[in-house]
């Protein structure tokens, strides 16, 4: 398999006609040998907090770490304390400075220096609660957090007895007795939460999929719909059957999500990876849905892990496949934002395996996350990394890759921003339609950032009441498109 790889990888190479935008960055090498990442986050300092089950060697059993902090260059922050896997071997997120991480069967809040949060849990000492498999969860801005899965409860009092699988827990890891625990016939997997200045139909609610085939005694599909309060929204149906499982799940704020994982439509015989659905849950027509493949024993696991979506609406994914429409993109590939495969990067690109066992070869990612400096970092079980041009056998687990965005600039002339009345008294009109919440920001004649504004969508008219001193503003507009521009004067 290794020299159909390397072949197809040359002949992509040596094509005149691939445009090779994402350079990997060798100087960045992370010195993991076994077993996976699962989840990172750069930290203010610009090192690397990195969670799953980590060895750095080859032959001591005893020496895995569930969290783990690297410097800039991919070594080992050996000052950082390393914890058992106890401390955190699964997804991870940030809140504030702290971090929360799934650990073990339950969720752990780590402080920036590596250390257990004590005044967080552990949820274990709760007497009314105890974790029979770990899901998802989402962190609220006040530290509270709703927590997927199956869990056991023993609240005799407010009579919640027996298996939940979404349960809410106070900013202190305990269960909050405030709320209503919500159950299912079936385990609860991944679960997002609309973002922020989303459509009021959807803002505030969770889009969540399950093993099971009820929610609250009501039939769901593989994915369904929540009220913020935990209930059913009966106005979402999805064209999901209950085989398979989804990876993640990324809604966009017109009520619209991409879901990634392995999925079939009800009735339907094909496996999909990546698809699109509208804000009522059904199938979105226009998303391309592409056959992404794997030639080998292991076929039925190939899967989408993760999806960034860039600024002008294309997007990265990454998982478990080898092809993607006969053509070689080796657990990574570009689209355009209706799902069309963008051939002309990361052609031939592939990770190589790592053997877990004598019988199992792993290569996957797991993700990608976006770091500060314009740099992209992408993670999960891989010995090597084939950036379409170049083989780099001493990247391990965690790569960077820089250039992504490469090709967003040429893409951003939009026309430009014409308030009304203009000079204007502080106030004034934009004429500008919208389909997702967009940030208006302006800038002082230093190029301070002086007034902010969340601009919401489904109207074109927006009223800006800036109270600025006299004086000449830039506007800015920031779209999935591109940026928009303008000027206005304050008398």
């Amino acid at each position: 398999m290794h020299s159909l790889l390397l072949v197809a990888a040359f002949l992509a190479a040596t094509n005149s006609s691939a445009q090779q935008a994402f350079q990997l960055d060798p100087s960045f090498q992370v010195g993991i040998s076994s077993s996976y990442v699962a989840s990172i986050q750069i930290m203010n300092n610009s090192n690397i907090l990195v969670t799953g089950l980590t060895n750095f060697t080859s032959n001591d059993l005893n020496d895995y770490y569930g969290s783990i902090q690297l410097f800039e260059d991919g070594s080992r922050n050996a000052t950082f304390p390393a914890f058992p896997l106890t401390t955190g071997n699964g997804e991870l997120k940030k809140w504030n400075d702290k971090y929360y991480v799934i650990a073990g069967q339950e969720v752990s809040r780590l402080l920036s220096n590596g250390y257990v949060d004590a005044d967080f849990g552990p949820m274990f000492e709760d007497e009314f609660f105890s974790s029979l498999q770990a899901g998802d969860f989402h962190i609220f801005n006040d530290g509270r957090i709703l927590f997927s899965g199956q869990h056991l409860l023993d609240d005799t009092v407010r009579d919640f007895e027996g298996i939940y699988t979404l349960v809410w827990f106070s900013n202190e890891g305990y269960l909050d007795t405030t709320r209503i625990h919500r159950q299912s016939n079936g385990r609860m997997f991944e679960f997002e939460a609309y973002p922020e200045g989303s459509v009021p139909e959807v803002e505030g609610k969770f889009l969540c999929s399950t093993q099971g085939t009820q929610y609250e005694g009501q039939p769901v599909g593989k994915v369904f719909r929540i009220h913020p309060d935990g209930a059913l929204d009966t106005t979402y149906q999805s064209p999901l059957s209950n085989f398979g499982w989804v990876q993640v799940i990324h809604p966009f704020p017109d009520g619209s999500a991409l879901l990634g994982g392995a999925m079939k439509l009800v009735g339907g015989t094909d496996t999909l990876s990546l698809l699109k659905l509208l804000p009522d849950g059904s199938l979105d027509l226009e998303f391309q849905l592409l056959d992404y493949r794997i030639n080998t024993f292991f076929a039925s696991l190939t899967s989408v892990n993760d999806v960034h979506v860039l600024n002008d609406g294309r997007m990265i994914v990454v998982g478990n496949f080898e092809f993607v429409n006969e053509h070689e993109h080796g657990c990574i590939a570009m689209l355009e934002s209706n799902g069309t495969l963008l051939t002309d990067q990361f052609e031939g690109a592939f990770c190589g395996d790592y053997e877990n066992s004598p019988i199992v070869n792993n290569r996957y990612l797991k993700g990608i996350t976006p770091a500060p400096d314009g740099s992209y970092y992408i993670y999960g079980a891989y010995h090597g990394y084939h950036d379409g041009a170049t083989y780099y056998p001493q990247q391990r687990f965690i790569s960077r890759l820089y250039g992504l965005d490469v090709g967003i600039a040429e893409r951003r002339a939009l026309p430009p921003l014409q308030p009304y009345p203009n000079p204007a008294g502080g106030t004034f009109t934009l004429e500008l339609p919208l389909k997702a919440p967009a940030p208006l920001e302006l800038l002082d004649a230093i190029g301070r950032v002086v007034h902010t504004q969340l601009l919401r969508p489904g109207t074109h008219s927006h009223t800006v009441q800036s109270a600025l001193p006299a004086g000449v503003y830039l506007l800015r507009v920031q779209e999935a498109q591109g940026v928009r521009r303008g000027r206005v004067v304050v008398e």
